[in-house]
């Protein structure tokens, strides 16, 4: 018999992830969610950027 748990549940939700967010303060959550929109406003660039023919 199998007892480990699973790492994601029925709609993909990684556990372990929501567990560590869960852990942090209010303030360190807020400091993690700036650090993901700035990567995710500078991937958004490098598309952008990529997309554009050259001038």
């Amino acid at each position: 018999m199998d007892h480990t748990v699973p790492l994601e549940d029925e709609r993909g939700v990684d556990r372990a992830a929501v567990r560590e967010l869960l852990r942090m303060t209010p303030a360190e959550r807020v400091d993690r969610l700036i650090q993901v929109v700035a990567t995710w406003n500078a991937m958004h660039d490098s598309a952008g950027a990529a997309a554009r023919p050259n001038a």
